[in-house]
Order: structure tokens, then sequence, then C-alpha cells
């Protein structure tokens, strides 16, 4: 994570709230105080919080780099299950209650389940404004909408006995494994079997039992200031108008993951009360206000944040 205060406690309290019970957190260069948000969670026994040093730039490797410290880490090695995802995805079940059990029943004997993105856009908005994302960001990539290659990658749910260390996607195998020790046995959310071919497991998506919902790009200056932060992993397209053509996808409404929203918000507002994480968040959200307008809504910048809302405009569903 980086500069990530602002949505920082929507994102544990949700996952909290569906099972989660612990998180390993590796930060870099935040100029936000989500560092020390995450020091105060810390204290508060909510996760494990590791300062990870990373390259300056727009293409920063933190993501690769904290990966592979993870192999040796105590806190990821005592964990049975591990759920490798970033600060903009929130595992969405459908199944059942919408719980981590819930899942975990479609399969028992899976080792990994795949679960696949769904990609939400920016709902028209060109700008920040402090809330909750699972509330103001409601529209996603129809499930019929195969056109652009990663639309549908799949993050993973895995144990960890069963593999080597997560990757961005899908967890490493171990090159160690027992000859009498069968492979490790994948499935997507629904339980049925699932491919390690990445061209296979894009085409069999399925949202029936789970989705996770992927927030990358919300408002129009927050795609900027993504460009001014530099990229955890991989290299982004070139500039901030490429990624918003290949991510604003809003064909469909869904509001599904908001049948948690009453006891998210009551975990939120439990740890809104913490006499540290209140003043933290609200010192985040100023930062961000602040950052935005010395950074993006600068008169220099105007041809470019035309071009996007034009771009935005021209790709929201009709009326």
């Amino acid at each position: 994570m980086k500069n990530e205060g602002p949505g920082l406690l929507e994102w544990i309290a949700y996952h909290r709230a569906i099972g989660i019970d612990h998180f390993l957190i590796y930060s870099n260069d935040c100029e936000d105080g989500t560092d020390a948000m995450l020091d105060r969670l810390q204290d508060l026994g909510l996760l494990t919080h590791r300062r990870n040093a990373s390259p300056k730039g727009r293409n920063t490797r933190a993501q690769a780099i904290a990966i592979d410290q993870l192999a040796t880490d105590p806190v990821y090695q005592a964990a049975p299950w591990v759920l490798f995802i970033d600060a903009d995805e929130f595992l969405n079940i459908h199944h059942g209650t919408g719980q981590l059990a819930d899942l975990f029943a479609a399969a028992p004997e899976a080792d990994c389940f795949l679960i696949h993105w769904r990609l939400f856009g920016t709902s028209g908005r060109h700008r920040f404004e402090p809330g909750l994302l699972t509330e103001q960001f409601t529209r996603a990539i129809a499930l019929s909408h195969r056109a652009v290659r990663g639309s549908f990658a799949p993050k993973a749910l895995f144990r960890t006995a069963a593999f080597l260390k997560p990757g961005i996607h899908r967890p490493r195998q171990r090159p160690d494994l027992p000859p009498d020790l069968p492979p490790a046995r994948h499935a997507y959310a629904d339980g049925t079997p699932a491919s390690r071919a990445w061209g296979r497991i894009e085409a069999a998506a399925s949202f029936t039992h789970a989705q996770i919902n992927h927030y990358s790009v919300q408002s129009l200056d927050m795609i900027i200031l993504k460009y001014l932060r530099g990229f955890a992993a991989g290299n982004a397209p070139p500039d901030p108008l490429s990624y918003l053509q290949s991510r604003d996808f809003n064909h469909e409404e869904d509001r599904s993951i908001q049948r948690h929203l009453p006891a998210l918000r009551k975990e939120r507002d439990r740890l809104l009360a913490d006499p540290v994480l209140g003043p933290l968040q609200r010192a985040a959200e100023d930062w961000r206000l602040a950052t935005l307008a010395r950074q993006v809504w600068r008169r220099r910048n105007r041809p470019l944040i035309d071009r996007m809302i034009a771009a935005q405009s021209a790709m929201q569903p009709p009326a």
C-alpha cells in the first residue's frame, strides 16, 4: 500500500465482515499517514505491518519486492489460507451469506480458489469525494464483455502449505513437492476444477459464487494521481487517458457487495472511534484533497482532463 489512507478502514472493515481475521500489509513511501494508520491497527491486533522500501518511478516493483519477502515471513507461514489482493480489490462472495465459509463449502478439497475480477468503472465521477468505494462506484463491466484481455483475470485464495508463495494473480508452485503428493487442486469459486492456463481461466470466468470487485479507476482525478504516485506492479499504460480507456466499463449496475454495508459500517465506525485512527483518517482525506488540488486540478492538466472527460462520457451507457 501507498497513500491508501482514505479507503483503508473500509477495506479492513469489509474483509473482517466476511470472515478474514488477520492482514499482513506491506507499505512503501507513504505521505498521507497510511503507514501510521497501519501501525495503529497493528497495535490493536488487527494486522501486521511491514515497511517495504522500493525504487522510485512509475513502475516501482513494490509488489514484487514484497512477494519475495513473503515466503519466509512468519505471519504468512502461520496462516492456513491466504488471499493476496490490493487495496482497490474486494472479495465479493455471492454464495450463501457471503462469508468465507460459504466459499470453502463449494469445494472443501480445493487448495486454491481462482476468483475472477469484475472491473468497476468511474460511474461518471470526475472528482474524489471522501466516502465508501462500495457505495460510490456501482457500475461494472458486462459479464459478457470479453474484448479486453485481462478484464476477467483471477486473484487467488489458497492454502499456504500447498504453494511456495503468492504471485500477483496466482500462487507460485512449490519446486520441492514430494513425488508421493498430488499436485495442488485448483477450483473456481463455484467449486468446478480450474485450469492453470491463463487463457482458459479467463474464458471460464464465472460469477455465480464470487468475484473480486476491482475499483481500479475510481474518479478521473484519482487516475491522474495514480500516475503521479507510481504503480506497484507491471508496466502501466503510457498515460492516464489510456488507462481510463482500458478500464472504465460501466455497462451494468452491480450493488451485490452492499448487502454487507451494515456490518461494514458498524466495524468502520468502531475503528473511527479510536482516538488515534479517527484523526489519522481525517488527515488522510485532507491530504488527498489538497494533493489533488495542488497536483491534478492545475491549469496545465486541463487539456488532459478535458480529453478524459470526453472519453469517459463516450464510454457511459446510454440513459
